[in-house]
């Protein structure tokens, strides 16, 4: 095994929704298939800092995909973008931060979640400055925590079939060996350059 500055905090980019999928998912284990509450509402908001960087035509792209979506589809545009375009890919991942308090809130609640998750901060909602308040960051052991639990199917006061759910968006086409692959990644263009792969295989 090969460690390289694992505690040190590095941007992170969308690689950081794999542990918002675990919270949205906790939080509604027995409501997955209904929507979010507050989803709309977010969306319909002109000034609410999830959307307002993004204008009114991504937020009203967002609300018609994402409106009335259920969680388990909130969590899978937010995690795959699959059936949406990347503006609405992220305000997904926005809506759900917005859920639990903002930026601030949502990395108390990962902080509470287990102490390995005190490497996880998030400091801005999805594609909002850079600069203005810092990014969202993660050491390459909490981010390796978050897909560790996952992969042993043990996340502290998850319920089960939340990590069920999450472990099924996050999963991919299995390899060339057959083995069952699990991964989120992200990237960010902008200087400091990001790329983050992050994920596990399991047989």
């Amino acid at each position: 095994m090969l460690s390289i500055r694992a505690d040190q905090p590095m941007p992170v980019a969308s690689a950081i929704k794999a542990a918002y999928l675990i919270e949205l998912f906790d939080a509604f284990a027995a409501a997955l298939d209904h929507p979010l509450p507050d989803c709309e509402t977010v969306l319909r908001d002109s000034s609410h800092p999830a959307t307002i960087h993004l204008g009114a035509a991504r937020r009203e792209t967002a609300q018609q995909a994402l409106g009335q979506a259920s969680v388990r589809r909130l969590g899978e545009a937010m995690i795959t973008g699959r059936g949406v375009d990347n503006a609405t890919y992220n305000i997904a991942a926005n809506v759900v931060t917005a859920h639990f308090g903002g930026p601030a809130g949502l990395t108390a609640r990962l902080h509470a979640r287990d102490p390995r998750w005190k490497g996880l901060t998030v400091r801005r909602y999805m594609l909002a400055n850079r600069t203005e308040n810092g990014d969202n960051e993660a050491s390459a052991a909490a981010l390796a925590s978050v897909h560790g639990m996952l992969a042993m199917q043990t996340v502290p006061g998850v319920d089960s079939r939340a990590i069920s759910a999450a472990r099924e968006i996050l999963s991919r086409q299995d390899d060339n060996r057959g083995r069952m692959v699990f991964f989120k990644g992200g990237s960010l263009n902008s200087d400091p350059v990001a790329r983050v792969r992050a994920g596990w295989r399991e047989q």
